[in-house]
């Protein structure tokens, strides 16, 4: 009969349960190291990310300033431009003007005439035929400056503080370009009645219209004839 040798068995025992902690211990270990490789890796990929999206704040802020130095360069190309314009229309109907007042009479109705939606070869047609752009011109009825601004208009014009005033450049042309725009406005967008009202006043316009009269007296027939002669002028490229 088979007689059992307990300390063999026992012997046994103690090695399989020191082989299986051995194992087992040697599993933890190799977990334990690969949270911390997985930990290290995170980490890294969590720094690479940062960096690449430090890196995209980066190139993002230098297309948002580009794309902004690009539009104000364009602008400023396109203002420029406008201004050169103006000053050959001015040119070609008076070519002989004051320096010292050339570049204030285009600057002025560059501001006032966009400001105010307005054609600026209307505005230079204008003043070409009320004061040919002398600034210091006044009419035998009183009427002052470039657009030839009546001084009663001092009343209504909260930046014209006295009779003066209307012989400064800006604030002449500013006043002429908001008589015309009231004018435009009143008659509805109509030019020829807007003019007319500019040069003979709205009462007459309105007192021959409600007459079925013809209120021209010629006057927005001549200054159309300059603006049409501005606009077949060739804009210098």
């Amino acid at each position: 009969m088979f007689q059992m040798d307990f300390s063999r068995v026992r012997a046994l025992v103690i090695l399989l349960a020191c082989t299986t902690t051995f194992f087992g211990l040697t599993t933890i270990a190799s977990n334990m190291w690969a949270a911390r490789q997985l930990m290290k890796a995170n980490s890294v990929l969590q720094y690479v990310i940062g960096e690449r999206d430090a890196c995209y704040n980066i190139m993002f802020g230098l297309k948002d300033e580009y794309d902004a130095q690009t539009e104000q360069i364009e602008e400023e190309e396109t203002y420029q431009y406008e201004l050169l314009d103006i000053k050959y229309k001015v040119l070609n109907l008076r070519p002989y003007i004051q320096a010292r007042y050339l570049d204030q009479i285009i600057e002025s109705i560059h501001t006032h005439s966009t400001a105010n939606n307005l054609d600026s070869d209307l505005v230079i047609a204008l003043i070409y035929h009320e004061s040919r752009f002398d600034p210091w011109a006044v009419s035998p009825v009183g009427a002052i400056g470039l657009t030839q601004v009546m001084p009663f208009w001092e009343r209504d014009l909260q930046f014209v503080e006295s009779r003066e005033d209307l012989f400064s450049i800006d604030t002449n042309i500013k006043a002429g370009i908001n008589i015309y725009k009231q004018y435009l406005e009143l008659y509805k967008g109509n030019t020829e009645l807007a003019l007319l009202a500019y040069n003979r006043g709205p009462s007459r316009i309105n007192y021959d219209l409600r007459r079925g009269r013809n209120p021209s007296n010629g006057y927005e027939v001549a200054i159309l004839k300059h603006y049409k002669k501005l606009e077949s002028v060739t804009t210098i490229q």
